[in-house]
């Protein structure tokens, strides 16, 4: 064997077997039988190295019976430190072949290779194992690293492997770095219980294991019993695999007869996989388990065990900021001395951190104290946790029974599904939430309580025991799927100071119709001088299903049992966004264990007085009198004449009065009031007017400005000959324009909105000269783009924000004509443009509803707009002149109906502008190619007033009605020879209605 590299200290002492004391001897590597029971291997400040070496080295005496000696690195009398560094491919290796355990029933005896340090003497001794390919193997023995300062650091890849591990002591153990490892299992032929003690076992007390960046240890069972381990870092990982299934991890176990206390974290994506976990063994023992950061995870790989929290001890499971744990079922204090905690976030009384994940079916306490706590930063209903096996509401429900404690200190937490625990629950903090609008989630739980601050929000849940309200605290109380109402098994207790809101449904019928109720209470109800609060889905027009004076029941108390409800305070109730309407909270009459609340309205106006009796009808005429005898007849034979009886007229039957129906009182609907806030929702409609109006000035601007040719002859760039007959002057050339502004201002509308925008225009123009001046026509299609903030205060209410972003596209004509044979240069021109196209506007805001809803929209409309201006332009000399104008400007931009994210329907209106604009600008010639321009303009909105309902309730309007100053300067350069080129750059300021800086580019191009 060739030798290896040493460097030895000063005052080194070296024992050994043979004749020689050489360190590159392997015979003074074994064992001296003869002499001692041991061999002192390396002390006295010895630094030793092997540097691409292979040493065997034996720990056992087989030619005396298999008679088994310990190997110690560092053991002396004179606080020795000592080193060994396996390099580049070097192997320090056990060369036994013979089994090196042998045991009876009741004890056994095990060679161990090295020891690290000795505890009586304070040596402390450094193992470094570090390289790919560098191997320390002590085959089928153990290792053990003790004493405070000793250490055994595997790196770079190194391996390690033994039979079994254990750090003590106050030592420590670094497996760091890709592929670096120590593996300490063996699979023997036949193994039996004790065997299992041995084989595989990595112990910890009162020591440090770390692993990081890759790093690997696996074994069969782990006993922390006291001190801590450490797995950080992407693929780095603990793996422990039993062979029977029954010995996994314990965390928190006796040390020599103490209890003691130990941690594991898993952190930055390190994995520890393990086919069963106890945290707290033993009586006083505590052992806790963080896992933390994305990707890390604590596994259980057996689906028939479970991850025991608290057996005899205390243990404490924490998951923070997306860590994992994988479990079948996670048991909390599974015997009577046992106290278990599962942490989601942080412990109670940390800070809150965001939440990690249990994906485990179940959670559930034994005969102990279990609490499952939820401290985290998940806070608001758009981001709220989901106690799922993934934490977000499509994951399948965990489950929580027996008698579990759950604590909610901090953080919006979501149960979905059943969970029969009947522990107390206790929301400190925070909001605890049974189910959604599409989900129930009912409670076994014996008492829940809201402590101030807090909120308990409920989906139609029914909970078996009491809730108790306290001062701070709120409860949101809404059906849940199917029209659901709460129930409260026990006792419900709203104290003064509380807030009981009450999420009226649509399609809820008034107590004298069906009678719909909102809660059901099976034991007392007592919510003295508690506040209750009402509100409505806003696509529910309430003037629509309710007249005044109607009743709604909130609860119904159990008749057996008794409502209090003295002194309750009530604010108006909103629906949506934007009306609110008035109750009355009160019990009922006639039914004293039901809370109503009375909607209000005006009163009906009474009935008119019916109208008087007809007169009776007059009698019936009397029959007429019989007539006169005949005169008498002449002589003759006598002739009887025949009866005929009197003529009597029929009678008429009486005539009845008519029967006047009864008066029904008018229906009267409930009044309502505007929120007043609700005028953001106007200003986002209203923003689309300025970015279209930006347009117009845009057009009429740089547009025409852009497209009109200037004073050089147009012949000279006219390749067509004049036909015969025409006028010389009726020369015409064509080309295209294009231009291009940006910017940002500021507009008082009542409010304050804040707008960037930009707008594009491209098109074609023509230029025909004729005896009374130059006529430029033009087509072009127009862009426009802005993005828009709203601010709006009140004086007794909230203020509210909104933003959004608007998109106009059109197209559009324009004309200019230039009366250019004016004495002295002075000419006079007109201008015109009309255009029109869709603009579509996006509305969002902090405006909430009662049900977490803020309020947004998306409108479209078409807009139409023309202008017509006059300008006189004085030639001061002939570099000076002097540009006089007056512009009007009209503008429309029909109305829309939306229908708001909280669920209202609001009508906005068309909205017309007027406006009228006097300015002069005046430009000076550089040179033939370039020339500059300042300019200053007032202009006046007579318009611009946007209007807007809901269901018939008009919103405060909003308007640009108002005056505006404006100052610009600007460049415009020719850079060919020809110009057929033009540029101009220019800048614009305002002042008054709106305020800000524009910029513009145009470009125009003849051809």
């Amino acid at each position: 064997m060739q030798a290896f590299s040493i460097n030895i200290q000063a005052g080194t002492i070296w024992t050994g077997n043979g004749n020689t004391n050489a360190w590159n001897d392997n015979n003074n590597w074994g064992v001296d039988s003869s002499t001692s029971s041991n061999v002192t291997m390396i002390n006295g400040n010895a630094v030793v190295e092997i540097d691409n070496e292979t040493i065997d080295v034996t720990g056992y005496d087989n030619a005396n019976g298999n008679t088994y000696y310990p190997i110690y690195f560092g053991k002396g009398n004179n606080n020795s430190d000592v080193s060994l560094t396996i390099k580049n491919g070097g192997v320090l290796q056990n060369s036994s072949t013979d089994d090196p355990v042998v045991h009876t029933q009741t004890s056994y005896q095990h060679s161990v290779l090295f020891i690290f340090g000795e505890i009586n003497n304070n040596d402390k001794a450094t193992v470094t194992v570090t390289g790919g390919n560098s191997v320390l193997n002590a085959g089928r023995q153990g290792i053990q690293v003790n004493n405070q300062g000793s250490s055994l650091i595997i790196t770079n890849g190194g391996k390690v492997y033994s039979i079994s591990g254990r750090i003590a002591d106050k030592s420590k153990a670094i497996i760091s770095g890709s592929d670096s490892a120590w593996i300490v299992k063996w699979s023997p032929p036949a193994l039996d219980s004790l065997s299992h003690m041995l084989y595989g076992s990595f112990d910890i007390n009162d020591a440090e294991l770390i692993i990081e960046k890759g790093g690997k240890l696996e074994n069969v069972s782990t006993v922390i019993s006291s001190g801590n381990a450490v797995v950080t870092d992407s693929s780095s990982k603990w793996i422990l695999d039993s062979y029977s299934g029954r010995w996994g991890l314990n965390v928190g176990s006796f040390q020599a007869g103490n209890p003691g206390s130990a941690s594991l974290i898993i952190k930055d994506g390190g994995e520890v996989s393990t086919p069963f976990t106890i945290m707290g063994v033993g009586d006083g023992c505590t052992g806790k388990v963080t896992v933390t950061g994305t990707g890390s995870v604590f596994r259980n790989t057996n689906n028939t065990d479970s991850i025991v929290i608290g057996r005899n001890g205390t243990g404490e499971l924490t998951l923070t900021d997306n860590g994992q744990a994988i479990a079948n079922l996670v048991m909390l204090a599974t015997t009577n001395t046992g106290t278990g905690i599962l942490n989601i976030g942080s412990a109670e009384g940390d800070a809150a951190t965001a939440p990690g994940i249990l994906n485990a079916a179940s959670v559930t306490t034994g005969s102990g104290t279990g609490t499952l706590q939820f401290n985290h930063t998940q806070n608001t209903a758009a981001n709220a946790y989901y106690f799922t096996k993934d934490g977000t509401l499509a994951g399948y429900p965990v489950k929580i029974s027996g008698p579990t404690q759950v604590v909610n200190t901090a953080g919006y937490t979501v149960f979905m599904g059943n969970n029969d625990y009947t522990g107390i629950t206790e929301i400190k903090g925070g909001t605890l939430q049974l189910g959604n609008a599409t989900t129930i989630a009912n409670l076994a739980s014996s008492q829940v309580t809201a402590y101030n601050g807090s909120t308990f929000n409920l989906y139609g849940s029914t909970i078996a025991g009491g809730v108790e309200i306290q001062s701070g605290a709120t409860a949101n109380v809404r059906w849940g799927a199917g029209s659901t109402p709460v129930h409260i098994g026990g006792d419900l207790t709203a104290t003064q100071g509380s807030v009981l809101n009450f999420y009226l449904p649509q399609g809820i019928q008034p107590k004298n119709a069906t009678d719909d109720t909102m809660m059901f209470v099976a034991g007392d109800a007592n919510i003295d001088n508690s506040t209750v609060d009402i509100f409505l889905d806003g696509s529910y027009n309430l003037a629509n299903g309710f007249v005044a004076n109607t009743a709604l029941t909130l609860i119904d108390v159990d008749s057996n049992h008794t409502l209090s409800a003295n002194g309750v305070q009530h604010a108006k109730a909103l629906a949506g966004v934007s009306l609110i309407y008035d109750f009355t909270v009160k019990v009922d009459d006639t039914e004293k264990n039901k809370l109503i609340a009375e909607l209000t309205g005006t009163s009906a106006p009474p009935p008119p007085p019916p109208p008087p009796p007809p007169p009776p009808p007059p009698p019936p005429p009397p029959p007429p009198p019989p007539p006169p005898p005949p005169p008498p007849p002449p002589v003759v034979p006598p002739v009887v004449p025949p009866v005929v009886p009197p003529v009597v007229p029929p009678v008429e039957p009486p005539v009845e009065p008519p029967v006047t129906p009864p008066v029904e009182p008018p229906v009267i609907p409930p009044v309502a009031t505007v929120n007043p806030r609700t005028r953001a929702l106007v200003d986002g409609y209203l923003a689309s007017t300025p970015l279209i109006n930006q347009g117009a000035d845009f057009v009429a601007g740089s547009g025409i400005a852009a497209a009109i040719d200037p004073k050089t002859p147009c012949e000279r760039y006219d390749l067509r000959e004049p036909t015969e007959g025409s006028r010389d002057r009726e020369r015409y050339c064509q080309f295209g324009f294009a231009a291009l502004s940006g910017g940002k201002l500021r507009y008082n509308t009542g409010a304050r909105m804040d707008m960037e925008s930009y707008h594009l225009l491209a098109g074609l123009a023509g230029s025909k000269e004729t005896d009374a001046g130059d006529l430029t026509l033009g087509a072009f299609i127009e862009r426009g783009e802005g993005d828009y903030d709203t601010y709006n205060r009140f004086a007794n209410a909230a203020s509210v924000r909104g933003k959004g972003d608007i998109r106009y596209t059109g197209a559009g004509l324009l004309a200019y004509f230039d009366f250019n044979e004016s004495s002295a240069g002075d000419h006079l021109y007109l201008e015109a443009s009309v255009r029109g196209g869709r603009v579509k506007t996006d509305f969002n805001s902090d405006l909430y509803d009662g049900f977490g809803r803020a309020a947004a929209y998306h409108a479209k409309s078409r807009y139409l707009g023309a202008h017509a201006g006059v300008g006189y332009i004085l030639q001061l000399n002939e570099r000076n002149n002097l540009n006089l104008y007056a512009q009007y400007f009209r503008g429309r931009q029909d109305g829309d109906t939306v229908t708001l994210t909280t669920g209202e329907t609001v009508k906005f209106k068309a909205i017309d502008s007027q406006r009228t604009k006097l300015g002069a600008k005046w430009n000076y010639a550089l040179d033939q190619n370039t020339s500059a321009y300042l300019g200053a303009a007032w202009e006046h909105e007579y318009g611009g007033k946007a209007n807007a309902s809901v269901y018939g309730y008009r919103l405060e309007a909003s308007k640009l009605k108002g005056d505006t100053g404006m100052a610009e300067v600007g460049l415009t350069l020719n850079p060919t020879a020809a110009k057929r080129l033009t540029l101009d750059f220019g800048v614009q300021g305002y002042g008054g209605k709106r305020e800000g800086i524009t910029g513009s580019l145009r470009a125009r191009y003849r051809f």
